[in-house]
C-alpha cells in the first residue's frame, strides 16, 4: 500500500494519521464533554482527560450547557513546556444558544503526570489561559505534587493548559555540507 493509513480510538479520542510522499498528516478528534448546569451550580467532569469543574452557585443567572473540549492541534504556541493536553471551557444558555459570561469563578482540577515535569523549574508550574494575544499565568494555580493534581479557580471561558518555565535551549538543525 503506497499511502497507508491509520486510525487510533482510545475513548473518546480519535487520532488518523496517512502518509503520503514522506509527508505525514495527523488530525485529531474529540468529542466534548457536556452537561447542563442550573442557576444552583453543579459538576462537569471530563472523562477524557479526568479535568473537573465545581461550578458554584450564582456562576450564570439561567441554565447554561457547560462544554469542557480538550485540543489537540491549532494550540496557541508557547515558550513554556505544555503538560498534557490544552482544553477549553465554554457555556451556553440553554434556551438561547446565547454565550454565558460568568458570574463567579469556576473551580477546576486537573491532573498531571509527574513523568511529564522533570525538566521544569521548581515553583514554575500552573494552568495558563489564553486571552487572544498570549498566554497568562492563572495566579489561582495550586499544586498538590502527592496527587499530582493542580487546582485553580477560572474566571474565564478560553483556552487553559498546565505550562512550565525551563531552562532548555533549542538550537537549529543545520545541515552539514561536506567540502
Amino acid at each position: 500500500m503506497d499511502n497507508p493509513y491509520w486510525v487510533y480510538a482510545d475513548g473518546r479520542d480519535i487520532l488518523t494519521e496517512s502518509t503520503d510522499n514522506y509527508l505525514t498528516f495527523s488530525y485529531a478528534f474529540t468529542i466534548p464533554t457536556t452537561e447542563t448546569i442550573m442557576p444552583d451550580g453543579g459538576v462537569l467532569q471530563s472523562e477524557l482527560d479526568q479535568v473537573s469543574y465545581a461550578i458554584p452557585s450564582g456562576t450564570f443567572t439561567n441554565t447554561v450547557t457547560v462544554t469542557h473540549m480538550a485540543i489537540f492541534q491549532d494550540i496557541p504556541p508557547t515558550n513554556r513546556i505544555p503538560i498534557g493536553r490544552a482544553f477549553e471551557i465554554t457555556a451556553v444558555f440553554s434556551d438561547t444558544g446565547q454565550t454565558a459570561v460568568l458570574q463567579k469563578p469556576i473551580s477546576v482540577t486537573v491532573p498531571y503526570n509527574p513523568s511529564r515535569v522533570g525538566h521544569l523549574i521548581d515553583g514554575t508550574m500552573a494552568l495558563y489561559y489564553w486571552d487572544g494575544a498570549a498566554w497568562q499565568k492563572s495566579d489561582t494555580s495550586i499544586i498538590n505534587p502527592q496527587t499530582n493534581i493542580i487546582t485553580a479557580t477560572l474566571p474565564y471561558q478560553t483556552i487553559w493548559q498546565l505550562q512550565g518555565e525551563t531552562n532548555r535551549i533549542y538550537m537549529p538543525i543545520m545541515p552539514y555540507k561536506q567540502k
